[in-house]
């Protein structure tokens, strides 16, 4: 990861829960190597590139970004009923 997401590196195995990493796929800050990098460390991580979008993707693709929230939060409600945890 770059320099500047060490303490990500650092602080990435605290998280015990679903994590979806969303890079705007013309993003010139995040690369989407770190990115994907990142969705890798983390025990249940995804991720997407939403094309059209650069560092900002609720303002350059706001409707995108909301049908990929939808999705990822769908996925969590079905495997939470599935799996019948009262938390997920």
């Amino acid at each position: 990861m770059a320099a500047g997401l060490g303490f990500l590196r650092e602080r990435v195995g605290d998280l015990h829960c679903p994590v979806l990493v969303i890079r705007g796929g013309e993003n010139e800050i995040l690369s989407e190597h770190d990115a994907r990098r990142f969705s890798e460390a983390v025990p249940d991580g995804r991720y997407l590139a939403i094309s059209g979008a650069g560092h900002s993707v609720q303002g350059d693709q706001p409707k995108a970004l909301i049908e990929a929230l939808q999705r990822f939060l769908d996925h969590l409600s079905r495997a939470r009923r599935l799996l019948g945890q009262a938390r997920f």
